[in-house]
């Protein structure tokens, strides 16, 4: 029988989010252990109540990020064969668990699945389904901000999963290995799916697989300049440590001058790309030296790695955190439900959204 653990990583997580979190964990069936890490909170009332629960917690000395705290997890769980990633701001649904552990069951070599993330502001939308890559080789959660019309109805492959709520193999994370510490956040799962899909390892969503999820709950109150500081600096390693030496260069010099390009016509952005530029460079000679040891172990060309995108591109506003209506891809997403239920209504949906971009 599979063993399979659930790892938290928190910081500052409030109570009654750990509480909702937690009690829809134990509601599910396979999770033999709950283990969460905390990154050195300074806010202690859902540190309290895990106690209060009896379960075991790890802390960090200091807030090195979410790489090091999953790493730290990872060590502790011997002996299992699934790792249940979790962010502290997630609600699972019933039967969440046992759906992807299914998907485990019908093919081999999969590093990892993906189940329907919701926005637990906007139910009916999409946080994410797996995670894709830009042909700008930007990163996102696939269909973020889309409504659920059923277009994510099969179990498919994708390039990722998201890691605030993915099902790890345990496998496939010996063999990878942990995530890259230098990410302080951001980047991270983008980073260790792309090394995973590097070494053969595929990605697959659950479709009856469901949890919800409060997009950027830390994180919301931040200037919008913060999270692109690790957002581009992070870009900017991944490409580093990632990219197939024919287009690292080229792509990297690319991304470069864009965020240059911007500094200089928005005047405010200057500082948060000087600071930016300083963390890469700072960061640069250990990319650089990872990337030898993972480009030695590359068995398959990023042109395979990156076809898991179309049609499926966001439509959510980073800064008002909400889905962006009658935006292009939720059009096509009307469009494919069209197609696939052959309804009228779909049909004149579809219509109607097409004249409205």
């Amino acid at each position: 029988m599979t063993k399979t653990a659930a790892l938290i990583v928190t910081y500052n997580a409030p109570k009654k989010m750990l509480k909702k979190l937690i009690e829809s964990i134990e509601n599910q069936k396979g999770v033999k252990k709950i283990l969460v890490v905390d990154n050195h909170s300074e806010k202690r009332n859902g540190i309290k109540y895990l106690k209060e629960k009896n379960i075991e917690i790890i802390k960090m000395k200091s807030n090195k990020g979410f790489s090091s705290a999953v790493n730290k997890g990872v060590k502790a769980l011997s002996g299992m064969d699934y790792i249940l990633l979790l962010n502290f701001d997630i609600i699972l649904k019933k039967n969440a668990v046992k759906e992807m552990l299914k998907v485990f069951d019908k093919k081999s070599k999969i590093a990892g699945v993906a189940p329907k993330i919701y926005l637990y502001d906007y139910p009916e939308s999409f946080d994410s389904v797996g995670t894709m890559v830009h042909p700008g080789l930007i990163a996102a959660n696939r269909g973020i901000g889309q409504p659920d019309l059923g277009q994510f109805n099969i179990s498919e492959p994708v390039f990722g999963s998201c890691f605030g709520c993915t099902l790890l193999s345990v496998k496939a994370l010996k063999e990878i290995g942990g995530l890259w510490e230098n990410f302080f956040l951001y980047y991270e799962d983008v980073d260790w799916c792309w090394r995973a899909r590097m070494k053969g390892w595929i990605f697959m969503t659950a479709p009856k697989a469901e949890v919800i999820h409060h997009h950027s709950f830390l994180l919301k109150n931040e200037p919008s300049t913060f999270k692109y500081h690790y957002i581009q600096s992070n870009l900017l390693l991944s490409l580093v440590r990632l990219l197939e030496p024919q287009k690292a260069f080229i792509e990297i010099a690319r991304r470069s001058r864009a965020l240059i390009h911007r500094a200089k016509i928005e005047k405010e952005m200057t500082k948060v790309t000087l600071n930016l530029f300083s963390r890469f460079f700072k960061m640069l000679i250990p990319a650089l030296l990872s990337r030898f040891k993972i480009q030695k172990r590359r068995t398959v060309r990023d042109s395979l790695i990156f076809g898991f995108s179309d049609g499926h591109e966001g439509c959510f506003s980073d800064t008002e955190y909400k889905p962006i209506e009658n935006n292009l891809p939720q059009t096509l997403a009307l469009y494919q439900k069209w197609t696939l239920t052959f309804s009228n209504k779909y049909k004149k949906e579809a219509e109607d959204a097409s004249k409205r971009i």
